[in-house]
This record gives C-alpha cells, sequence and structure tokens, in this order.
C-alpha cells in the first residue's frame, strides 16, 4: 500500500521557503527525518531548495512494504487533496506582490492553455460560485459562448463527465462540507445546494457518500 504522511508537504513547504540555506550535507530537517524514517514515524520524499536551487533530493522509508519497494525521491504519492492548502497560500503571496491578480484566466499565465479551457473554465467557475441554481446543459452552454451538444462534447473531452454528474458531485462536496458546521439543518443545505426538498437532497447525499 502506498502511504504518505501528512507531514511530508508541511516540511517540504517550510524547509523550501525558509531563508537559511545550509550545506546538504549538514541540514538538521535531513537528520531528523531520517530518525523519523528509521523509527516508522515517516515516509516519503523531501525536497530543500532556495531561488531554484535544489540542495536536497531524497526519499525515505517503504513505499510498498510488503513488496520491499523502497520509496524514491520521484515515487508518485496519492495525497489527494492535501497540496490544495499549499498552492492556495503561494497563490495569494504572488498576488500579494502584485504578480497576478486573483480574478486572472489561469490561461493569461499558461501560455500553451488549450483553447477549450476557456469556455470550460468560464462554466465550472458558474457551476462552483452558484451550486444552488438550476444549471442545465443550455443555461451552461450559453455561459460559455458554444452551442449546446459542443459544450457538452467538450466538457466531457476536458472534465470526464457530463456537466450533470459534475454539477450532482459538486454539490456533495460542498454539502458534505456545510454538514459539518454545528447547528445547520439539513433542509437550509439543501437549499443552498439546489434541491427543492431535504428528502431528494439526501436520496442523493446517500447515493453518492455510501
Amino acid at each position: 500500500m502506498w502511504k504518505v504522511a501528512p507531514a511530508l508537504i508541511l516540511a517540504t513547504a517550510l524547509v523550501a521557503c525558509s531563508g537559511a540555506a545550509p550545506d546538504p550535507q549538514s541540514i538538521p530537517v535531513d537528520r531528523q527525518i531520517d530518525n523519523l524514517a528509521v523509527s516508522g514515524g515517516f515516509r516519503g520524499a523531501l525536497l530543500v531548495a532556495k531561488r531554484g536551487k535544489v540542495l536536497l533530493r531524497k526519499a525515505y522509508g517503504p513505499a510498498d512494504e510488503a513488496r520491499g519497494i523502497p520509496n524514491r525521491p520521484d515515487t508518485r504519492f496519492r495525497i489527494g487533496s492535501i497540496t490544495k492548502q499549499f498552492v492556495a497560500a503561494g497563490i495569494l503571496h504572488i498576488a500579494d506582490r502584485g504578480a497576478l491578480d486573483l480574478q486572472d484566466r489561469v490561461c493569461r499565465h499558461l501560455p500553451d492553455c488549450p483553447a477549450g479551457w476557456q469556455p470550460i473554465g468560464t462554466a465550472l467557475v458558474r457551476m462552483h460560485e452558484h451550486p444552488e441554481r438550476n444549471w442545465d446543459g443550455e443555461t451552461l452552454a450559453a455561459e460559455a459562448g458554444m452551442s449546446r451538444s459542443s459544450f457538452a462534447q467538450r466538457f466531457v473531452e476536458l472534465v470526464g463527465e457530463p456537466p450533470s454528474k459534475y454539477l450532482t458531485r459538486w454539490r456533495m462536496q460542498v454539502a458534505a462540507r456545510l454538514l459539518q458546521t454545528p447547528g445547520v439543518k439539513v433542509a437550509k443545505i439543501a437549499e443552498q445546494v439546489g434541491y427543492g426538498s431535504e428528502a431528494a437532497f439526501s436520496r442523493v447525499f446517500k447515493r453518492y457518500t455510501r
């Protein structure tokens, strides 16, 4: 089984952003991670860099303990959404320096951005901003400035599923977060994610979370 400790990303981010640049052979964090790896408290990969220069790139512990496969610096980890918070923090830092605007389209900063990203991206933003709206293929296609058939085909090509399925999955993710808020009633959450009744919402939510 592939595993990675949450501390991996945090350790990497803190070390990479550190102002100090000690010799790679004497970096304290390397010894600390070594000790953790020996005791079984950490397995993963570590990257230490400063101003584009890599100071340390090393892997620790097994990638697959059962088969005796060790981690490597280029091992791919199943880390889900752990990195989103660091990406968000990095974007905010760059925006604070005036290098980008938070309202910019991704394609403004990616020279090789596929042309199809622009209209589909607009539709995705609308769904994320207003999951409660009654989005259908025609309405989303209008937001993207495309015909309904072209939009539906292009959406599946880029996102991997139809707009209706993506919207439902997004609504359930929003609902799951809202359900963690103390005191919030299920009927209110149903309304916030586009369902006319608590019963209708509950049926869909159970199907997507079981």
